[in-house]
């Protein structure tokens, strides 16, 4: 449907679209299509999703709050406070899932590059490799240090 969309109402653009599609696959050229907009529209799109973050963890303690007084026969005052040791735990729980899968993927993504290093005897062909991955990750961080 969006294949369709896309061809009609942009012409060249669609054609080079569907070609992109066809070439790399639909789930990888959608990344790269989010990533685009992301960092073109970043300034406005990082505080819509941030609202729209916090909206929903409103909503889900709001309903966890209005659950807990009915199941258990607690006062507003208990079950905000319930609530709110519930989240830190959640968050804390989830931070350090998040930061180990980071640690991991690191420091699985640091042994292949040291691997792929050895296995070329120069080193040479890797540099342009090493060089995406330095402006990949500097592009990031000058992106986060921009919407700070």
């Amino acid at each position: 449907m969006i294949d369709e969309i896309v061809s009609v109402s942009i012409g060249a653009f669609g054609n080079a679209y569907a070609a992109a599609k066809r070439r790399y696959g639909g789930r990888r050229l959608a990344y790269f299509v989010a990533a685009l907009v992301m960092l073109s529209f970043g300034d406005t799109l990082l505080p819509l999703i941030g609202h729209g973050v916090h909206v929903a963890i409103e909503i889900v303690e709001w309903l966890l709050e209005h659950w807990l007084e009915a199941a258990f026969g607690l006062s507003p005052r208990q079950a905000e406070f319930a609530v709110f040791w519930l989240g830190i735990v959640v968050i804390g729980y989830g931070s350090w899932r998040v930061a180990r899968a980071a640690y991991l993927a690191a420091l699985t993504w640091w042994r292949d590059l040291a691997a792929r290093w050895r296995a070329n005897s120069a080193g040479r062909a890797y540099w342009p490799a090493l060089a995406r991955s330095a402006l990949v990750f500097g592009a990031l961080g000058s992106t986060l240090l921009m919407f700070t």
